[in-house]
């Protein structure tokens, strides 16, 4: 069985390094050479999103080294930091070097003199036993990595919310650090533990958000909740779920104010969210099975995504293919190219918004095309037009009017500028089949 050691050196930057300790790819932050992460291609990216908003906000460069090595952890950490220190993209030597070695079975983490005042040993012991080891154990080392990154980031806005981060001061090992067992790979048997929590019959989604809230708050893991989807139980039994989690869960929802539920026309649906200028408050959806609302967060885990702040934002080709049982919820809102909400300062008169597109070998610059990447419910764009979602544009007009490999922009000012009562026509290429002419007269 395979197994870890983890330093994170909150004192060094790391530009690359081979297992002998010679410096090799300084311009990496991520050095896989254990390849315990080639296979975690989204979470790598999430990671290097932290690295890099860390190194913006406060300084502090996070590097990642996996290795296999048979040195010994102290000897290995200290040769390491020594030879790498002066590679530092930090300006004030404040950086995380995170090495995870698959032949051993320990965690040590040690603290600079510069983010000791941060980094306190309560913070590493809180990270270690509650952050890392249920992933560790769950096998899942890249999903440590970011958790780490995200608790090392949360640590350093609390502590710049509450006075000045910290002064420059030279990076150098203090030696202490604390270590202990990853035991990765070793299945905790009281990870998915909890009482069992349904709602009433007639509970509306409003009160099993709350009841949801209440297993929060309790570390209830139990992944067979009656308040989850068939598909959420099936989710939550291979999710890692951690305290952590479900603290920062617990904490941002019940923050969340003026929250509104929306139902779908067939009340089979629902939403409950917030303005959307509470950017950290995610929509909740709820579904009904059996004649009882349920919290549908499988759903969400393959839909809504959230930036380094935190920020909500959907994956749109992800809400198109699983989410549109939702989209009735998200009318009053348009959608930026990754997915943001914002809201629409108008109605509009089509109901439509396009993503970009363009044939290969063509500039997406001076062409890009529009399809169809989100339709209001029972606008015209869908009840007069015929659009569908994943349509691809590529003529609009009639006749010698007709704009052949019509542009993004062509196509919402053909769109715009159409008058009342005239008739609209738009040839589109749809999944599955040839080219298929709409026609409709505006509204």
């Amino acid at each position: 069985m395979k197994s870890l050691v983890l330093f994170i050196l909150l004192a060094l930057v790391f530009s690359g390094c081979s297992d002998d300790g010679s410096s090799a790819d300084r311009d990496k932050i991520l050095i896989d050479n254990a390849e315990l992460l080639v296979d975690k291609k989204q979470l790598i990216n999430d990671y290097l999103a932290y690295n890099q908003r860390m190194l913006e906000d406060f300084d502090i460069d996070f590097r990642v080294l996996t290795t296999n090595n048979d040195e010994d952890i102290n000897a290995f950490a200290n040769t390491i930091f020594n030879q790498l220190q002066e590679h530092s993209y930090s300006h004030s030597g404040k950086a995380i070097l995170l090495i995870i070695n698959s032949k051993q079975d320990k965690v040590r983490i040690e603290i600079s003199m510069a983010l000791e005042p941060v980094y306190t040993d309560i913070f590493v012991s809180y990270l270690e036993h509650n952050g890392l080891l249920p992933y560790f154990r769950a096998g899942k080392v890249a999903d440590a990595v970011f958790v780490a990154a995200e608790l090392v980031r949360d640590r350093a806005y609390e502590a710049d919310r509450g006075e000045e981060f910290m002064p420059p001061m030279e990076s150098r090992s203090m030696g202490g650090g604390a270590k202990t067992s990853a035991k990765i790979g070793q299945n905790d048997p009281d990870a998915k533990q909890g009482e069992m929590v349904q709602a009433p019959v007639d509970a509306d989604p409003e009160m099993v958000m709350a009841i949801y809230l209440q297993a929060l708050e309790k570390h209830n893991k139990n992944p067979d909740l009656e308040i989850f989807t068939t598909a959420t139980k099936k989710f939550f039994r291979q999710w890692t779920v951690t305290d952590i989690n479900q603290n920062n869960e617990y904490r941002i929802v019940s923050s969340c104010d003026d929250k509104k539920i929306v139902y779908s026309d067939d009340q089979q649906f629902a939403v409950l969210s917030s303005p959307v200028a509470q950017r950290t408050c995610s929509p909740y959806f709820f579904a009904r099975e059996n004649g009882q609302w349920r919290l549908d967060i499988a759903t969400m885990a393959k839909t809504v995504r959230f930036n380094a702040d935190m920020q909500w934002h959907f994956s749109l080709p992800d809400k198109q293919q699983y989410g549109q049982a939702y989209a009735f919820a998200f009318n009053d809102l348009s959608f930026d190219k990754n997915g943001y909400p914002h809201r629409q300062q108008k109605k509009l008169r089509w109901g439509f918004s396009c993503g970009g597109w363009y044939r290969p070998g063509e500039d997406p610059d001076k062409l890009t095309r529009c399809w169809i990447n989100n339709l209001q419910t029972g606008g015209a764009a869908q009840e007069l037009l015929g659009l569908k979602i994943n349509d691809k544009v590529v003529a609009a007009g009639y006749g010698s009017e007709q704009i052949d490999n019509i542009s993004f922009r062509q196509f919402l000012n053909y769109m715009g500028e159409v008058a009342k009562g005239e008739e609209v026509t738009v040839t589109v290429v749809r999944k599955g089949e040839n080219k298929v002419t709409l026609h409709a007269i505006a509204p």
